[in-house]
């Protein structure tokens, strides 16, 4: 993705139309963080990879905000003159949707629902590269390591004078918060 758009060298491109590929989404997260190892068992990425093939249906746009003059919900309704749209091939970039098979309001059997054709969808398993997907894990687990596993300060190591001085909440005079 980031190579596409580096490429472009037109200023008269205001928008990026890429195609989606949707991906089976047919389970709640937990409902509290508890440990890294369950963390691990349910990242996204990892979890979630039975998808359908790319597609145009659902699009999604990248826009130069400067170039656009109204939005509607996934694409440029309304260019300036002269702006132009590029179509992304799936050989350029394609975003993976998550799309939940519960709790939706338009029905949840959308994986399950024949196409215009009357045939089901035909998924296929299609995770993330192996390099992409190891620094991915592995920054997601740091970042929730440092929110959920800090150790609190030590109060009594707090100059009563520096706590003062801050403009937050005294972490001092209250319980942390359990997440």
């Amino acid at each position: 993705m980031v190579d596409l758009l580096q490429s472009i060298q037109d200023p008269g491109i205001g928008e990026i139309l890429i195609q989606v590929m949707s991906i089976v989404k047919d389970k709640d997260y937990p409902a509290n963080y508890k440990n890294s190892k369950e963390l691990e068992n349910e990242l996204i990425f990892k979890k979630y990879n039975q998808s359908l093939t790319p597609t145009w249906k659902g699009k999604k746009a990248i826009v130069r905000s400067d170039k656009i003059g109204i939005m509607s919900v996934h694409y440029a309704i309304a260019k300036y003159p002269g702006i132009k749209t590029l179509l992304a091939n799936s050989t350029l970039a394609v975003l993976r949707h998550l799309r939940s098979t519960k709790h939706r309001i338009n029905g949840s059997a959308w994986h399950l629902t024949p196409n215009e054709n009357g045939t089901l969808p035909i998924f296929r398993d299609v995770p993330l590269p192996p390099t992409f997907s190891k620094t991915l894990r592995e920054a997601i687990i740091k970042r929730v390591q440092f929110v959920y596993e800090t150790i609190p300060v030590n109060c009594s190591t707090i100059p009563s004078q520096l706590a003062d001085m801050i403009n937050h909440p005294d972490p001092c005079s209250k319980p942390w918060p359990n997440f």
